[in-house]
């Protein structure tokens, strides 16, 4: 999992896929406000994917944010009715 962050992490600009990568390896390693700025990032290019608001949301959540996390939930189900929700 190390390696293969690194190796992602040196892509010069990464595009959404591989931000919402690198974020949830962060998640794993318990680094929830790095992976909120990635998952922000992939939100900001493609702000209509509803898989990207709820990445951020597990974050925001797994980062005692849970007022923010609430609002990327809902924006999430909002753009996709059908996306199961963990």
């Amino acid at each position: 999992m190390n390696e293969g962050f690194r190796l992602l992490a040196e892509v010069p600009a990464p595009d959404p896929p591989v931000l919402t990568a690198l974020g949830l390896v962060l998640l794993r390693k318990n680094a929830p406000a790095e992976a909120i700025r990635l998952f922000e990032q992939a939100v900001r290019l493609e702000p209509s994917q509803a898989r990207h608001h709820l990445n951020l949301a597990i974050a925001l959540k797994q980062a005692g944010q849970s007022a923010k996390a609430r609002e990327s939930l809902e924006r999430a189900r909002a753009l996709d009715p059908h996306l199961p929700i963990p």
